[in-house]
C-alpha cells in the first residue's frame, strides 16, 4: 500500500471515530432533552436518539473497515455463500418490530409512539428496508461485482455524511431561489401591491395567540392567485431543480474519488453509487419519517415511515446512476457520466415534482375544486409511476443486464 493510500485511510478512520464520539453525544442529548425543560416536543428526542443509533452502526462499520485498511490487513468482498438468509434476516427482524409495537399498542391503548423508548424501533424501520435494498443489488450482481466490506463502510458513511454538506447549500438555493420568484412577482403587474399585502398579513398573524390560529387564518395567505403561484414556484423550483442537483452531487463525491484510486466494473461502480445513496436516504428518512410522531399515533407514523421506504429506492436508484456513469467515464465513455447525471436529476426531480403537484392540488381546493383534483391526481399519478413502479424495477433490472458475461466486472 502507498503512503498516500495509508494516509487517506487513516483520515477515515480518524473521522469515523470523530463520528463514533458524536453519535455517543446524540444519545446522552436525547437523555437530557426532557431535564432541560427547553420546550422541546417529544418526537424531537425520538429523531435525535435514533440519528445517534443510526450513527453508531455507520460510524463503527466505518472506523473497522478503514482501520483494517489503514493497517494493510486484505480487504475481503462482501459476498455471503447463503445470500437468500442475509435476505430474509432484515424481512424478519422488520415483522417482529411491527409485531412489538402493535403488541404494545394493544396493552395500552394510551401508548404514545414518540419519545426515547420509541428510537430503536423508529430508526430500525427506516435501516431495515434500506439495507434489504442494499443487499437485494449486490446479490443479483453477482460476487465477481460485490464491493469489500471497507467499500461498503465507506459508501454508507460518506452518504450519511453527506446531508450535513447537503443541507447548507439547499438552505442557500431556497433563499436564492425564493429572492428570485418574489423578483418575478414584484416586476408582475399589482405585484408590488400583493408582496405588501404578504407582509401585512404575516406581520397581523404573528400578533395572534395561539387560540386565534386556525386553518381558516392560516390559509388566507393562499387567497391571493399571485402569492399562491409565487409560493408553488418557489417550491417547485427548490424541490426540483436545486434539491436534485445539491443532493446528488453531494452523495456520490466518494464514487468519484474512489474510482481513482481502483479502477471498478460497471456494476461495483453501480453498487457504491447505491450505498451512498442509501446511507443518505437513511439519515433523512429518520428526521423526514420522524414527521408523522407529530400526531403521536400508530398510523401517522406507519405512513411516513412508509413514504421513507418508497423514497430510498429513489435515492438508490438516482445515486446508482451517477456510479453507473462513473463507471462508463473510467472505461473511456466519458460523455456517459454527464447523461447519467442528468437522468438521476430527472428522476429525483419527478419524484419531488410528484410532492410539489399534490401540495398544489390541497392550495388550489380555495380556488376550484376541478382544478385541485387535477392537479392532486397529476402528482399521485406521477409519484406511482416514479416511485412504485420505475425505481424498484430500474433498481434491480440494472445488475441482471450487465451481469452478462459480456460485462467485465472488477
Amino acid at each position: 500500500m502507498t503512503q498516500k493510500r495509508r494516509l487517506l485511510w487513516g483520515i477515515a478512520t480518524l473521522l469515523g471515530g470523530l463520528w463514533l464520539l458524536c453519535s455517543l453525544g446524540a444519545l446522552l442529548v436525547s437523555w437530557l432533552l426532557p431535564k432541560l425543560e427547553l420546550g422541546f416536543l417529544a418526537p424531537t428526542q425520538t429523531i435525535v436518539a435514533a440519528l445517534g443509533l443510526v450513527g453508531l452502526f455507520l460510524a463503527s462499520l466505518l472506523f473497522v473497515t478503514s482501520r483494517r485498511a489503514w493497517r494493510g490487513e486484505a480487504h475481503r468482498r462482501f459476498a455471503p455463500r447463503h445470500p437468500w438468509l442475509w435476505l430474509g434476516l432484515p424481512v424478519g427482524l422488520a415483522m417482529l418490530l411491527l409485531l412489538g409495537v402493535s403488541f404494545m399498542a394493544l396493552i395500552n391503548s394510551g401508548l404514545s409512539f414518540e419519545g426515547l423508548w420509541f428510537a430503536p424501533f423508529h430508526m430500525a424501520l427506516i435501516v431495515i428496508p434500506a439495507l434489504f435494498i442494499l443487499l437485494g443489488c449486490i446479490f443479483l450482481s453477482g460476487r465477481a461485482a460485490a464491493p469489500t466490506w471497507r467499500e461498503l463502510g465507506l459508501t454508507l458513511g460518506s452518504g450519511a455524511l453527506s446531508t450535513l454538506l447537503a443541507l447548507p447549500l439547499e438552505g442557500l438555493g431556497l433563499l436564492i431561489s425564493g429572492g428570485g420568484i418574489l423578483l418575478l412577482v414584484w416586476l408582475l403587474p399589482g405585484g408590488q401591491e400583493e408582496i405588501q399585502r404578504l407582509l401585512t398579513l404575516v406581520e397581523e398573524l404573528q400578533h395572534l395567540s395561539p387560540e386565534m390560529l386556525n386553518p381558516q387564518t392560516a390559509t388566507s395567505l393562499l387567497t391571493s392567485p399571485v402569492v399562491l403561484g409565487a409560493l408553488l414556484g418557489m417550491l417547485g423550483l427548490m424541490f426540483a431543480v436545486v434539491a436534485p442537483l445539491v443532493e446528488e452531487l453531494a452523495k456520490t463525491l466518494v464514487v468519484g474519488a474512489l474510482g481513482f484510486v481502483k479502477r471498478p466494473g460497471l456494476l461495483t461502480s453501480f453498487l457504491w453509487g447505491v450505498a451512498c445513496g442509501i446511507g443518505f436516504a437513511m439519515v433523512e428518512g429518520i428526521t423526514n419519517g420522524g414527521m408523522g410522531l407529530e400526531q403521536g399515533g400508530a398510523g401517522s407514523w406507519v405512513a411516513g415511515v412508509g413514504a421513507r421506504v418508497l423514497s430510498t429506492t429513489m435515492h438508490a436508484l438516482s445515486s446508482g446512476l451517477v456510479g453507473l456513469g462513473w463507471g462508463y467515464f473510467w472505461q473511456g465513455r466519458r460523455w456517459v457520466l454527464p447523461l447519467s447525471y442528468l437522468g438521476a436529476l430527472l428522476f429525483h426531480g419527478m419524484w419531488n415534482l410528484s410532492v410539489v403537484l399534490m401540495v398544489a392540488g390541497a392550495g388550489f381546493i380555495l380556488k376550484s375544486w376541478l382544478l385541485a383534483g387535477v392537479v392532486f391526481i397529476l402528482g399521485g399519478l406521477t409519484l406511482l409511476g416514479t416511485l412504485v413502479v420505475a425505481a424498484p424495477l430500474s433498481l434491480f433490472a440494472i445488475p441482471l443486464i450487465w451481469r452478462q458475461p459480456r460485462v467485465t466486472e472488477a
